[in-house]
């Protein structure tokens, strides 16, 4: 079993980690719920067929009193492709925790939590693949009892060089690294992520994925002939939105050590370029925050968090990065 730590975690699995902080205590006086907005924040609102979509869901007290509601913290998404049937999206070969059991939350006067929603082009629920054909997808997340409105993606059909890369995507396969979220899980055979998919469904201790985590060192190993085949797709389709992703792909695996120890220096050098060249700007600047913590550079760290967070513009990584910033310097919750 494998599960990605940090910002590869599906939302999921993000929200076990917040557990604590979303806990507060019962209150007889501030039940006024309506208080309480609930929006979708999407990355774009096009994409290119075989990329991910990401979002984030945001929960706000907008008034001035305390609220409290009464909810089981988990997230769960659902699609429609169309005009077809709503469907659960469940990412496919990713563990599906036994859902938290419902407790009493507390929102501040203003205050706002922020979960990352993560959806790539396959589900395991869904007869076919969900974002890789042109047409319109909708996307419905849910917080309990609270639903935020349906964000609405157009997959667009590729023109000019993107057709091309994507032309040759379809008969390589080698997109499915594109998803910096679950790189690993797509190097498991079916039966293996299958198996993982029913021992997580009774999963009930976040200590758990610590162990499963470690793992994916030795799957990502697996996958070392990608490198070469993402090298020579960036090298035929330079100019393209899908050579973007490649480098970036190219990028965490570098950091994590996809065929061998983990290069550093070579991840540095692909993020910084991205970073230079304005492409997946919030992408590259939140990772080589990652990067430069593992490497116990914290005031580094620290910058680009804070650059990502402020100067970004994909709003999941902004999130993730909040996230990190608010732990290495210590400002406790965020918002």
């Amino acid at each position: 079993m494998k599960i990605k730590q940090g910002p590869f975690m599906s939302c999921t699995l993000v929200l076990l980690l917040f557990t604590a902080f979303l806990a507060g205590p019962k209150s007889q006086s501030d039940t006024n719920q309506a208080a309480l907005r609930v929006w979708l924040d999407v990355s774009n609102s096009s994409i290119l067929p075989m990329l991910s979509f990401q979002a984030v869901l945001h929960i706000k007290n907008t008034s001035t009193q305390a609220v409290t509601a009464n909810v089981s913290p988990s997230l769960y998404l659902s699609v429609r492709v169309g005009n077809g049937k709503w469907i659960p999206y469940y990412p496919d070969g990713v563990p599906i925790p036994t859902p938290a059991p419902p407790r009493m939350i507390r929102f501040s006067p203003g205050q706002e939590l922020d979960f990352p929603v993560y959806i790539d082009s396959t589900s395991s629920e869904h007869s076919g693949d969900l974002l890789e054909h042109p047409g319109v997808v909708q996307v419905r997340v849910n917080w309990g009892p609270f639903q935020a409105e349906p964000a609405t993606i157009t997959v667009l059909q590729p023109t000019g060089e993107d057709l091309a890369a994507f032309d040759e995507l379809k008969r390589s396969g080698i997109s499915k690294f594109f998803r910096t979220d679950f790189v690993d899980r797509y190097l498991e055979s079916n039966e293996s992520r299958e198996q993982s998919r029913k021992l997580a469904r009774n999963l009930k201790n976040e200590p758990v994925l610590t162990p499963m985590a470690s793992e994916q060192a030795t799957r990502m190993a697996q996958g070392a002939s990608a490198e070469n085949e993402l090298r020579a797709f960036i090298d035929r389709h330079p100019g393209s939105m899908y050579a973007k992703h490649a480098r970036l792909a190219l990028a965490l695996m570098a950091l994590e050590g996809a065929s061998g120890p983990p290069d550093r220096k070579r991840a540095r050098e692909i993020l910084t370029d991205l970073r230079m060249r304005n492409e997946l700007f919030t992408e590259a600047t939140h990772y080589l925050g990652k990067l430069e913590e593992r490497e116990g550079n914290r005031a580094q760290a620290v910058t680009y968090f804070r650059e990502a967070t402020e100067s970004g513009t994909n709003p999941y990584y902004k999130t993730m990065a909040s996230w990190h910033l608010s732990r290495l310097t210590g400002t406790g919750k965020l918002k």
